[in-house]
């Protein structure tokens, strides 16, 4: 991560410890800029994974259904 930069990571707490770990590595996070949401894709893998991208609202009410 970049020093001011805005994301919403996915973490998953580990059974042997109190440490968190982002769920499905880099596909667990998601970068924030202005209203849109995006999840981050490395370079090479934009033909694999979508950057899912989306308004802040929509993230939310994505978020809010799956946890239901």
């Amino acid at each position: 991560m970049k020093k001011g930069e805005r994301v919403i990571l996915f973490g998953k707490k580990r059974e042997n410890d109190e440490m968190y770990s982002v769920v499905g590595a880099y596909q667990g996070k998601f970068s924030i800029e202005g209203n849109t949401v995006q999840r981050a894709v490395p370079k090479g893998d934009e033909g694999i994974y979508g950057p899912l991208e989306m308004s802040q609202s929509t993230f939310d009410f994505e978020v809010k259904q799956s946890r239901q």
